[in-house]
């Protein structure tokens, strides 16, 4: 039997997200998710190129993480995917090292798109 994983994917800066839905508490528009006072995250830290512009905030996450609630702004609606537990992969020690972002976990296949795996308890403002 095989295992698979649910994930909720997105894009940020035209690179291609995802992180484990356990974590995600609610997706939907910026305007309805931006009024509570949970922390935004920034995730330019991720490159090791600051982005000259931010991106516009449409929708967005409300991610459960370690001690509080975050925030993660993006241009594009997030989606609910099911991933083949062999279609993820660890990062290659390489990139392990060399890795901008505690919260790069593994890196997966999804309709032909490359997706870096985030560990949301990581993720920090």
């Amino acid at each position: 039997m095989m295992q698979s994983i649910v994930l909720v994917a997105f894009q940020y800066n035209g690179y291609g997200f995802a992180v484990e839905a356990r974590y995600v508490v609610a997706m939907g528009t910026f305007e309805d998710l931006a009024h509570n006072q949970q922390k935004n995250i920034d995730l330019s830290g991720l490159f090791t190129a600051t982005p000259e512009i931010a991106p516009t905030a449409n929708y967005a996450l409300r991610l459960r993480g370690q001690q509080n609630e975050l925030l993660l702004a993006l241009e594009q609606e997030a989606q609910i995917i099911e991933l083949n537990a062999d279609s993820i992969w660890p990062l290659p020690p390489l990139m392990q090292h060399a890795k901008q972002h505690p919260s790069i976990q593994a890196l997966a296949w999804h309709h032909n798109q490359l997706l870096t795996l985030l560990n949301a308890q990581q993720l920090t403002t």
